[in-house]
């Protein structure tokens, strides 16, 4: 797929302003992560282009029992449920980059950049319309090493492990989220709250959800519970790369089994948003201590970690025992399965984009003006 930002032109201090609002609108236009992508009315089998996009779990997904809104305490406190309650119609596909917009980028300005691409747009299918099945076909750009998320926070890796993991919350991305003002959504966690001074903070654990049996991710696991995210938490404070995230956290206390609170050492408000982003995943207890978590994954999320091969191939499937489901009670996600290949010569993923053996490209031209102009006109379908 196209990243905006590397086609247009820096000339001087408005190219460079015009660059990051487009770079905003794209974060807002689709999904939060690498391959966290939004549901299109298209089957992802027949498809190939660079405008649309297939499901993962972050675009669609919605509580098996919907929470009460729960307000990001930092970022301004947008409501929950505004997409969850508009039924049927609640989905939308991206903006177009089309040839005549890639034609005049290099003399847009910040008001033309937010016409084409706004930072919420209006839904454009039904419910009805969507498409189940099928694998999507990815070429990327990165490898993958351990997949031991405490250790990295590299693209592949972690990538992946946001597909098979999961974060206490996560930020809700779908197409009429603001992208500058998130609101937050459940994942492991169904309810949260600090007290009054921001020295605790509570989480409340879905009941019922399930860890992958470590032998056979197909089947579910232990249930997940609070000493297992109070195990998690301890790690990624602890023994992580990422642990000055976690530096406030003095002790943590599981009252019951799905009650965690995090007491801190200080005010800590800024934390909450910070536990949704990708590199702060919950880690599964089960797989660490038995030692295996450098060359498996496991855990509760939308996919099943089948089969990686480094410099090849990485191939996800679904995971029927994936807790969420979308507003009209079905199974999440969409889609069988998820294949990525790892190519590293842009010219070579151009051509698979061309002919149709990916539907989405990391990296489609080698990031000019006029390389982005012939793709178009040679396959305009994209």
């Amino acid at each position: 797929m196209y990243h905006l930002p590397s086609i247009i032109p820096a000339k001087g201090l408005s190219r460079l302003l015009v660059m990051a609002i487009v770079a905003l609108a794209i974060v807002g236009c689709s999904s939060a992560d690498e391959v966290t992508t939004t549901t299109t009315t298209q089957a992802t089998t027949t498809q190939s282009t660079t405008t649309e996009s297939s499901t993962t779990e972050a675009a669609t997904e919605s509580s098996q029992t919907v929470s009460e809104a729960q307000p990001t305490a930092v970022q301004g406190g947008v409501v929950l449920n505004e997409r969850q309650q508009t039924g049927g119609t609640s989905k939308s596909t991206r903006p177009v980059l089309t040839p005549e917009i890639i034609a005049t980028m290099d003399k847009m300005t910040v008001e033309d950049v937010l016409a084409n691409f706004p930072r919420k747009f209006a839904a454009e299918f039904a419910y009805e319309d969507i498409k189940r099945g099928g694998t999507v076909r990815i070429a990327t750009t990165w490898d993958i090493s351990k997949w031991d998320p405490r250790m990295t926070a590299a693209g592949g890796t972690m990538a992946v492990s946001n597909m098979v993991y999961m974060q206490i919350v996560g930020f809700d991305v779908g197409p009429d989220a603001d992208p500058l003002n998130p609101p937050l959504v459940p994942r492991i966690a169904e309810t949260w709250a600090f007290n009054d001074d921001a020295t605790t903070l509570t989480f409340g654990l879905h009941k019922g959800m399930h860890w992958g049996d470590i032998d056979d991710p197909y089947q579910k696991g232990p249930e997940i519970v609070a000493e297992d995210i109070k195990w998690a938490f301890e790690e990624l404070r602890d023994n992580s790369v990422h642990s000055g995230a976690f530096k406030t956290i003095a002790s943590i206390d599981t009252p019951d089994s799905y009650t965690v609170i995090l007491n801190f050492s200080e005010p800590s408000l800024w934390l909450l948003p910070n536990l949704a982003i990708k590199d702060h995943l919950m880690l599964n207890p089960h797989l660490f201590k038995a030692d295996r978590q450098d060359f498996e994954a496991v855990g509760p999320g939308a996919f099943i970690l089948e089969e990686a091969k480094k410099s090849i191939r990485i191939r996800l499937k679904a995971n029927p025992n994936y807790y969420f489901k979308d507003e009209k009670g079905a199974q999440l996600p969409y889609v069988d399965g998820v294949d990525f290949m790892v190519v590293t010569d842009q010219s070579t993923r151009t051509a698979m984009l061309r002919t149709s053996r990916v539907e989405t490209v990391y990296s489609a031209t080698a990031g000019t003006l006029h390389e982005a102009q012939v793709l178009l006109k040679t396959n305009p379908e994209l």
